[in-house]
């Protein structure tokens, strides 16, 4: 929610092993402390798997890239792209909604930052720009000369000192 805690699609807690993860802080350190974060694509029976085919674009807290899913072979060339804006540090949904969905529920990447794409074949990576009226936007082209733009919500990218410590110290 909005204070900080998180929770799973279903309002499960969320959780490493045994371990009861209650805050999105406390997340992003179990995240780095396993290595880092992937994600495993669907692939609903009958269909090729979704796949990413492009590298990752950062911006501020949020990693962009862009995935596939074939109509029907693994090798079609037609098919359905997606944009994901994901948290860098943990790869699910940010406490804010950089792609401009909204929600109450942390960790609901599919529903809060990911959006489809034209239909247009693979889709390129992610390219970041200011828009005329000065705010952030994503363009993606795709395979047939479709683009999509989309808004991105600026992150809160704390800038300059981020903590104060006052330390004793004696010069002789």
């Amino acid at each position: 929610g909005t204070n900080g805690s998180i929770a799973n699609d279903d309002d499960t807690p969320v959780t490493d092993g045994a371990e009861t993860i209650e805050t999105f802080g406390e997340l992003k350190n179990v995240v780095r402390d396993d290595g880092g974060w992937q994600i495993s694509f669907s692939t609903p029976t009958g269909e090729a798997a979704e796949r990413n085919f492009t590298g990752t674009t950062k911006f501020g807290k949020v990693a962009l890239f862009t995935t596939f899913q074939p109509d029907g072979a693994s090798c079609d060339v037609d098919g359905d792209g997606f944009l994901y804006g994901l948290d860098a540090f943990t790869g699910v949904a940010p406490p804010f909604a950089p792609l401009g969905t909204t929600s109450d529920v942390l960790l609901t990447t599919r529903a809060q930052s990911v959006v489809p794409l034209s239909r247009g074949g693979v889709p390129g990576q992610p390219q970041v720009y200011r828009s005329e009226k000065g705010g952030p936007q994503v363009f993606v082209e795709g395979r047939k000369g479709s683009t999509t733009l989309q808004d991105l919500d600026d992150s809160p990218v704390p800038s300059g000192r981020q903590s104060w410590e006052e330390i004793d110290f004696e010069i002789r």
